[in-house]
Formats: C-alpha cells, sequence, structure tokens
C-alpha cells in the first residue's frame, strides 16, 4: 500500500483508473450521477495537486506486482480522515482489495490518533465496519446570505429544468422512477 504523490505527473493514471473501475462497477450496478463528468475529474485533479488548501486530500492505492488493484480517495483534516470514493479492478474482485485497501486507511487513521468517517451512504461494508455504532443522518443546508439564496433557487431551477427535459414530470409531479440527484451523490 502506498498514498500516491501527484506532483510526479506519471501518478494521474490513477484517477483514471479511479474512474475507469468505477465506471465498470457503476454501469454493472445500473448507477448514474455526475461523479463521471469531464468536470469532476478535473476538480479531482486539482484537488489532489492543490497543497494550498486548509485540507489535504490523498489518494491510497493498493498494488500487487506493481500493478495497482484498488484505490481509495480520502481527505484528511486534524482529527478525522473522510472516506470520499474508492474503487477496484474487478478483475480481483474475489481478493476483496478495496476492503484489504480500506483495513489499511483505517489503521493508518487510527495510528496516526484520527477517527475515520465512512461518509454518507448506505454501503453495506459500512455496517460491517460500524457494527452498533451506525447511525441514520439528515443532511441541513441553509442559506446564510443572499449569495447562498441565489444558489439555492439555481439548484432548484437546474434540476427542475433536467426533469422536464429528459420527460421525468406527468401533469406537474416528478415520476418516482427518476431521483433527480444522482445516485452517486452523498
Amino acid at each position: 500500500m502506498f498514498i500516491a504523490d501527484f506532483k510526479d505527473f506519471r501518478n494521474i493514471y490513477l484517477i483514471e483508473e479511479l474512474f475507469r473501475w468505477k465506471q465498470k462497477w457503476a454501469e454493472k450496478n445500473g448507477k448514474k450521477g455526475n461523479f463521471f463528468s469531464s468536470g469532476y475529474r478535473e476538480f479531482l485533479f486539482r484537488l489532489l495537486k492543490d497543497e494550498a488548501g486548509t485540507g489535504k486530500f490523498n489518494l491510497f492505492v493498493l498494488a500487487l506486482d506493481g500493478r495497482p488493484i484498488a484505490v481509495n480517495l480520502v481527505a484528511v483534516e486534524r482529527d478525522t480522515i473522510h472516506g470520499i470514493q474508492a474503487a477496484f479492478d474487478e478483475a480481483y474482485g474475489k481478493f476483496t482489495p478495496g476492503s484489504l485497501l480500506l483495513e489499511h486507511i483505517v489503521k493508518w487513521a487510527f495510528d496516526s490518533r484520527r477517527d475515520f468517517d465512512f461518509g454518507a451512504g448506505g454501503g453495506k461494508y459500512k455496517t460491517v465496519w460500524a457494527g452498533e455504532s451506525c447511525y441514520s443522518s439528515t443532511d441541513f443546508r441553509i442559506s446564510t446570505s443572499n449569495w447562498g439564496k441565489l444558489a439555492f433557487v439555481l439548484s432548484d431551477v437546474r434540476r427542475w429544468y433536467r426533469a422536464r427535459r429528459f420527460g421525468l414530470v406527468h401533469k406537474g409531479k416528478e415520476t418516482q422512477a427518476y431521483r433527480l440527484r444522482s445516485e452517486l451523490e452523498p
């Protein structure tokens, strides 16, 4: 296991692997979302290269014979490690490389006296790790300025437009077959 150094441009391919593996998983499981957009991909590249931010982002890599077989993107804060996105080469799926890598990352977090936050979503692996300490939460987003209010309005207009554009509104109501938010969004 190692942490990719993105000062070395040769490691950029690891992000491509993350997207490729996640895309295969999404297609296999019928998932869709903004995660696969070129804009989000560029955002991740910049995030991993940025050293000026207040936090830090690491891409952990599990390799076999020098070849990556699992990657896990995390946000590192002073007291907490936040899981962001993970993927693995399905050719090695029966060996659970994602779980093996996650075990190393959680150990790394605890060894550095940090908590590990699995993040939003209901992945089965989370309950295995969390045991009885698993709980649901609700995310409230509150505007504290006129700019924030404008952002919420624009977000709602965008969702409304997408629903209309893809024929997901019937007699003024959204169909239950499609959620306006991505299945990959928290």
